[in-house]
């Protein structure tokens, strides 16, 4: 089976994506199918790029994933991506970076390459070829350099990073103001007093992951606080409480109230 996709995207669509947002896409449709495994590799003629192999047991029956807006995510409610365009995109950005990006499914290898019309210039196709190899798992396979995706693996979060979690998302061990979504960091938010990872069906983000409303960072990040469900201690001070991320805290967990002292004024108690 031989066939190849080809999809209009110049060479320079989504200028503004990086290498970085190629790797979340990739990543995210990984995230959302459950466990999966990654290892990198040393290439020997290049120190600065390593290679990078991301695989789990989903196997699609079809092709249909390379289909512009087909996903297969719609009931899972914390997918991460719902628009079925990420990965599609994720092929132009590395092979405009002149880096290595294939799957395998199957006993299909799925990869890159330039469409090249007199009239319309260069456009992204995807082929897909037999390899007469069975293949039990759904792999990526791409090229990086080492900085970048150092960098890039170093910001998901992992159950070690958590440090309170609850129903609507966690607390998490990173730099204050880091909002992320399913694992994946999304941006920075002033005036909270730590960081957070919110369910995806609690954080609706179009394709750019843009910044999200205040109003849901306010609410979302409020209720996680109000959970008990602590695995580390977390100290914040009086002035972290008036932080967005306490907008509709209408109750504090006990470990957090006491390590404030209480003071009767009037007929209220307030903490200091």
């Amino acid at each position: 089976m031989n066939g190849k996709i080809e999809y209009g995207f110049g060479k320079e669509y989504l200028s503004n994506w990086t290498l970085k947002e190629a790797l979340r896409e990739v990543l995210q449709n990984y995230i959302d199918y459950g466990e999966y495994n990654i290892s990198t590799k040393e290439i020997v003629d290049n120190p600065d790029i390593i290679k990078v192999r991301i695989s789990n047991n989903y196997i699609p029956e079809k092709l249909e994933f390379l289909i512009i807006g087909n996903t297969d995510k719609g009931s899972n409610s914390n997918a991460i991506g719902h628009h079925g365009e990420g990965l599609k995109v994720a092929f132009l950005i590395f092979l405009r970076e002149g880096l290595s990006f294939k799957i395998l499914s199957k006993d299909l290898i799925i990869t890159p390459n330039w469409s090249r019309d007199e009239l319309v210039g260069e456009t992204l196709r995807i082929q897909y070829a037999d390899t007469n190899i069975p293949n039990d798992k759904f792999i990526t396979i791409l090229e990086c350099p080492r900085d970048i995706y150092e960098e890039f693996i170093s910001d998901i979060i992992t159950e070690f990073d958590v440090l309170h979690n609850s129903h609507y998302g966690d607390v998490v061990d990173k730099p204050k103001g880091n909002i992320y979504s399913g694992n994946l960091f999304v941006c920075n938010i002033a005036k909270l007093s730590n960081a957070y990872n919110i369910k995806p069906c609690n954080l609706p983000l179009d394709r750019d992951r843009s910044v999200p409303s205040d109003r849901d960072i306010e609410y979302y990040t409020s209720n996680i606080n109000q959970s008990d469900n602590q695995s580390k201690e977390i100290s914040v001070t009086t002035k972290e409480l008036e932080g967005k991320d306490y907008a509709y805290t209408d109750k504090l967990p006990d470990n957090i109230v006491n390590q404030f002292n209480r003071r009767k004024v009037g007929s209220k108690n307030v903490y200091i």
